[in-house]
């Protein structure tokens, strides 16, 4: 008898240890979220106070390029969002090209109730971004990151007014890299399931550094396909990749517009059934479909049915990648191509000529 109950009280002891342990490791574990919930909060206040709201004030009805509106619903007034950034030494405002086209006065509110009347440094449409600056002092900016070393995965956040709704943030993934624009815009986007709404046009994608990596642009929404629908969040939103903003408010600053690189060809993808015929392995690689006579394709010895590889030693993995690459590169710079013609590899070297009016017009922006 004396036996049987040392070993329920050793059972017990044994038990107790076991319940003991558990809870020393729930314990562990809320610490860790407690630690993860607190990183976020800091992160959420070091960057908020450069995320700011635009009020836009239009006194005729303007053709915008947002996807908040369709036809016939443009208002007159307009709300998004803008990100304070320090450029070459100066404080600006990054947002998009459609919170401020048309508006004939523009007011920036900051999260610490100080409000200013903008002035517009620059815009571009075929970005859609835009760069304003306002006479504020000691204004806190969000540091620049480098949307090249993003990751599929990485946690985000995205800070805007939504609906009105000032200041707001959101958290989430980025979902995908290198997602396909608009024919007529250039560069690609960074999509994230972090909810975007209407009002966060032009507002924050931060990564856990608290580094800029996007200005939130786009959405998906329900009842619609791209930018339909009711203008609610799906968990389908875009952002314009920091990088592309930043060539993009270099070349605002320095020449008041945007100068881009035309190589002069039409481009598609490779799909399976062609990358096989051609001896490859993938579907990697940007096919010429047509070169544009007396452009700077044709000058430089490219021909129609050549698979552009790389560009510069980079691999070239789609239309899109290459158009980017393309048009954020200046006019005059020579590009070195690694080319297949042929089942052949072959290296030429491209003079970019300048993108116009011209050939946006003939539909010459392929690339």
């Amino acid at each position: 008898m004396r036996g049987f109950k040392s070993s329920l009280v050793v059972a017990g002891l044994l038990l107790c240890s076991v319940q003991a342990e558990a809870l020393d490791k729930t314990g562990e574990s809320l610490k860790a979220l407690q630690k993860i919930s607190d990183g976020f909060a800091e992160l959420a206040a070091e960057v908020k106070p450069g995320v700011v709201a635009i009020a836009t004030e239009r006194k005729m009805e303007a053709p915008l390029r947002s996807p908040f509106f369709h036809q016939g619903q443009q208002p007159r007034d307009g709300a998004g969002s803008g990100v304070l950034v320090r450029f070459k030494g100066e404080n600006y405002i990054l947002t998009n090209n459609h919170v401020i086209n048309g508006a004939e006065n523009i007011r920036v509110e900051l999260p610490d109730s100080r409000f200013f009347d903008a002035e517009i440094v620059g815009a571009d449409s075929l970005s859609d971004l835009a760069l304003l600056k306002i006479a504020g002092k000691n204004l806190p900016t969000v540091k620049l990151g480098d949307s090249d070393a993003l990751r599929e995965g990485e946690w985000v956040l995205a800070i805007g007014n939504p609906f009105g709704f000032s200041h707001s943030i959101t958290t989430g993934i980025v979902s995908a890299l290198g997602r396909d624009r608009s024919r007529d815009e250039y560069g690609s986007y960074i999509q994230t399931d972090a909810a975007i709404n209407p009002g966060n046009s032009g507002g924050a994608l931060v990564n856990l550094r608290g580094e800029l990596v996007g200005i939130n642009t786009a959405i998906i929404s329900s009842g619609g396909g791209p930018f339909g629908g009711s203008g609610g969040n799906v968990g389908i939103g875009f952002a314009i990749p920091v990088n592309m903003a930043k060539f993009v408010m270099g070349e605002l600053i320095e020449h008041g517009q945007v100068r881009r690189g035309l190589l002069g060809v039409q481009i598609s993808d490779l799909n399976p059934l062609l990358a096989e015929a051609m001896g490859l392995e993938t579907t990697d690689g940007v096919l010429i479909s047509k070169v544009l006579e007396g452009r700077a394709a044709a000058k430089g010895g490219v021909e129609e049915e050549d698979v552009v590889l790389e560009i510069e030693g980079k691999k070239v993995h789609d239309s899109t990648e290459l158009k980017s690459i393309i048009g954020r590169t200046a006019p005059g710079t020579k590009i070195e191509l690694l080319l297949l013609r042929n089942g052949d590899k072959k290296r030429l070297t491209v003079e970019l000529e300048a993108l116009t009016e011209e050939a946006l017009a003939a539909n010459e922006v392929g690339s």
